[in-house]
């Protein structure tokens, strides 16, 4: 198991030497069997995790997450490892997040294949901070009786997740950590713990999907009311609230959103609010690439080479390395259209082009050619979506160059 979780960091983020040596040189001294003997004899203590605030994706907004040592950081994934080999049939089959073989495609395949959905409201929610509110006396009281039975796993929760400590810049606090976002079992626990409300819609037979702490349902007016109600009713018993701001009812027939997709009649497109968070990252980027050309750090081709590999590492991933949660390879495998994608294109060419202008002009195509931007290796989102769609080997190819 412990060689499992190394070959994976291996193969998936092999730029992460730091972490893959510390893993090897745990595995190479045989450090990872006095782990397992004193997890079995129940002496082994976890170190303090450290909190750390992050920027979020694509936003200003910050993220709270808890980094352990690298130590215990290899021994989470095992556990990890352990929880989704053994307990991924405790997840309710209508929750979508963090599994194999599940995400956004199985999520719509999922709504869609309610033949009546043109004629249902929809509402869309989500849980405000979701991981880190999540009470952890009343998640270990309401494990499932095959986890609790499981004393080894049982041992481990019961010290990490009952933990109140934390460390700020070295300086030890004392908080409700929640599920600790960040941490390598975050993710598996979270889609457990909400199984209460994925059942009960499951029983009830209504269009609903849960990914994480969004959640889309479908109905008639009336019954909406109620499973919006309910869902208010059962999260705040556990001390979690729902974010009202991003709480909407779609009427029937119309367009609605979800995991950064819209749904319109059929044409699924990615979100507005997407694609705006997207153009606002890419126009920051100008403008800091911008300043660096303008005070001579860089040459004009390398101003752009520059822009150019920061955009192709966001939505085809980091060249040799396995990124299924990259942009191209989120969006791609589902949209059905290319016209948001051209929108994209266009604006991105632009951005380049002011980069090493500071203006937008007729005069910009001449200074620097689309066939510049494809000799820098400039990838349009446009032609590389219909290579996803229609000739997948190529599309690896051009994402490898």
């Amino acid at each position: 198991m412990w060689n499992e979780v190394l070959f994976d960091l291996k193969t998936r983020n092999p730029r992460q030497r730091r972490k893959i040596k510390e893993y090897a040189n745990i595995l190479s001294n045989n450090l990872h069997l006095e782990i397992a003997k004193s997890l079995i004899n129940n002496t082994y203590i976890f170190s303090i995790p450290k909190k750390v605030e992050i920027n979020k994706i694509e936003t200003k907004k910050k993220k709270i997450i808890y980094l352990f040592n690298y130590q215990d950081d290899f021994l989470l994934k095992v556990i990890n490892k352990i929880l989704t080999q053994k307990y991924s049939h405790l997840i309710s089959t209508n929750c979508h997040s963090f599994q194999a073989n599940k995400g956004a495609k199985t999520a719509f395949r999922s709504i869609l294949s309610d033949k009546s959905i043109k004629e249902k409201y929809v509402l869309k929610t989500d849980i405000s901070n979701f991981f880190n509110s999540i009470n952890p006396l009343d998640f270990i009281n309401n494990l499932p009786n095959e986890i609790l039975n499981n004393s080894l796993i049982k041992s481990v929760l019961d010290q990490v997740i009952l933990s109140n400590k934390s460390l700020v810049n070295n300086t030890l606090i004392y908080e409700n950590k929640g599920l600790m976002a960040g941490t390598a079992i975050a993710p598996f626990l979270s889609n457990l713990y909400l199984k209460f409300l994925d059942s009960y819609f499951l029983q009830k037979g209504v269009t609903y999907v849960r990914y994480s702490d969004d959640i889309i349902l479908f109905d008639t007016r009336e019954s909406i009311d109620t499973h919006f109600e309910h869902i208010q009713n059962e999260l705040s018993k556990r001390g979690l609230q729902l974010n009202l701001t991003k709480t909407k009812i779609v009427e029937p027939n119309q367009k609605w959103e979800f995991l950064g997709f819209s749904y319109d009649n059929g044409i699924i497109d990615i979100a507005e609010v997407t694609v705006n968070k997207l153009k606002a990252k890419i126009k920051r980027l100008s403008r800091r690439y911008y300043r660096k050309f303008d005070a001579g750090k860089f040459s004009k081709h390398d101003t752009l080479s520059f822009f150019i590999k920061k955009l192709n590492n966001k939505f085809y991933g980091k060249v040799q390395e396995i990124n299924t949660l990259c942009w191209s390879k989120w969006f791609f495998p589902l949209i059905n259209t290319s016209e948001t994608l051209n929108v994209v294109d266009k604006y991105i060419q632009d951005r380049l082009r002011y980069c090493v202008t500071g203006k937008y002009n007729k005069l910009n195509y001449k200074k620097v050619s689309y066939s510049l931007l494809k000799y820098l290796e400039y990838k349009p989102l446009k032609a590389a979506y219909y290579l996803f769609k229609y000739d997948y080997e190529k599309f690896n190819k051009l994402i490898q160059i």
